[in-house]
């Protein structure tokens, strides 16, 4: 039996992301590390225009998007982007590690 999916799964353990297949179809999971959230160059789960500068994230921003599946720009995520159900203090811990990778 396979273990419950994680970020990982997706944007990798380095959080780059990159290009991977899931459920059969190619995926593109974008570049979660906090340095490329802030400064809106993540190519973010549907956000942005083709090739465009997406907005930067903060963490009320973060929070809302694993929550809730909404962008920075306010417009819902692709479908591929699941919405998690986790506590504040796991919010927290997933935040600082994101901070904590170069």
């Amino acid at each position: 039996m396979m273990g419950s999916p994680s970020c990982a799964a997706c944007h990798g353990p380095d959080g780059r992301g990159g290009t991977h297949w899931m459920h059969m179809q190619v995926m593109e999971a974008p570049d979660i590390r906090w340095s490329t959230l802030i400064s809106g160059e993540h190519g973010g789960h549907g956000e942005g225009e083709a090739g465009g500068e997406e907005m930067p994230y903060d963490e009320r921003l973060l929070k809302r998007a694993i929550l809730e599946g909404i962008g920075a720009d306010g417009k819902p995520l692709s479908k591929d982007m699941p919405r998690w159900e986790m506590g504040e203090e796991d919010l927290e811990d997933l935040i600082a590690f994101l901070k904590s990778l170069p």
